[in-house]
């Protein structure tokens, strides 16, 4: 996996958000399990 670096202002929203925005852009896939983040290529 190649790695990249993001950065932005999120103002107010969830972390389901965020990623979901993330995920959009980058094109990776996660997954929350027991307030984990796994983040998966």
């Amino acid at each position: 996996m190649k790695a990249e670096k993001y950065n932005g202002f999120y103002d107010n929203q969830s972390i389901q958000n965020v990623l979901e925005a993330l995920k959009a852009s980058a094109g990776f896939q996660y997954k929350i399990e027991n307030n984990t983040v796994l983040i998966e290529p």
